[in-house]
């Protein structure tokens, strides 16, 4: 939904309907605050920060509870995502192969 509000704003901006064009795009802001989005983003970028794919029995909580830390601070934002993995203990300990 969120996708297809955001691609009307941009034909709405398009044809100079801004006024339009502003109220699609709040409508696709508020229709993208999935809570699934958090713990999503936060488990691929795991995978790619730890280079070992996120499927271990614990793997889920793990990124739920790095998703909710980086959604205390800056709101969640992609930047509080990376910081959170980051600094985790399971992308500090990691070893290489």
């Amino acid at each position: 939904m969120a996708k297809a509000e955001y691609a009307a704003a941009r034909i709405l901006y398009d044809d100079g309907d801004f006024a339009g064009a502003l109220e699609k795009l709040r409508s696709a802001y508020d229709l993208s605050k999935d809570p699934r989005f958090a713990p999503c983003i936060t488990q691929k970028f795991m995978t790619y920060s730890i280079g070992r794919l996120m499927n271990q029995p614990d793997d889920a909580n793990w990124a739920n509870f790095l998703a909710q830390q980086a959604q205390l601070t800056n709101n969640g934002s992609l930047g509080s995502v990376i910081r959170t993995v980051l600094l985790s203990e399971a992308f500090r300990s990691r070893s290489p192969q």
